[in-house]
């Protein structure tokens, strides 16, 4: 697999981005 950093960066920004909204909504319940 040639993953090269920015593919890396591009899923781990995704990744974080998902989940830090789904614990804001949580949160906001």
């Amino acid at each position: 697999m040639g993953l090269n950093m920015r593919t890396i960066q591009r899923v781990a920004v995704l990744g974080a981005g998902t989940m830090g909204s789904r614990i804001a909504a949580h949160f906001a319940n």
